[in-house]
């Protein structure tokens, strides 16, 4: 009998506090005019709305292009290629005729550039970060984002990809070593 008892106010209370909240939202919305919502529907059943912001917002189409001669270079594309979704698209620079709209062959063969639709450049470590970031790692290579890391990860990276070009193509100068 005790617990019947305690089911049945706990349900009178839910129903107050549901009806407390029934009038308060109703109020708002009739003494504002704007009665944007049904209010009846949110009490009685659950209604699917667009929400007002996108977890995911829409991609904007990127373009990675890459040392196909390189075979680190070609490891790491092979794998992006598995993992990232469609709105990435892989260039090899070798293959490429026609570089107008393009910075220069050599230049692109240092460093690996990405383009996205809305006519950004990302080079070196950026590109990197920015198209794995597209792919479910993409938590780990934002960390090489951070204000120190960036610092460090930045220069790795540019003496690393000097040393490749200069061994790969034979092309060394003094800023180069």
């Amino acid at each position: 009998m005790r617990a019947l008892d305690l089911v049945t106010n706990l349900r009178k209370r839910r129903l107050i506090v549901v009806d407390l909240l029934y009038s308060c939202i109703s109020r708002l919305f009739d003494a504002s005019g704007a009665n944007k919502f049904n209010v009846d529907a949110i009490f009685t059943r659950t209604v699917y709305t667009e929400p007002k912001y996108k977890l995911f917002p829409k991609m904007s189409r990127l373009r990675l292009y890459y040392d196909g001669n390189c075979s680190l270079c070609a490891r790491e594309i092979a794998v992006l290629r598995r993992l990232s979704p469609q709105n990435v698209g892989f260039e090899d620079i070798h293959q490429i005729e026609d570089f107008s709209g393009l910075p220069a062959k050599q230049t692109m063969l240092k460093r690996l550039h990405l383009r996205a639709d809305s006519g950004e450049w990302y080079l070196g470590l950026d590109a990197t970060v920015e198209v794995w970031s597209q792919t479910r790692y993409g938590i780990f290579f934002k960390l090489l984002k951070l204000p120190g890391i960036k610092l460090i990860a930045d220069q790795i990276y540019r003496r690393w990809a000097d040393r490749r070009y200069c061994k790969r193509y034979s092309v060394c100068n003094a800023a180069t070593e």
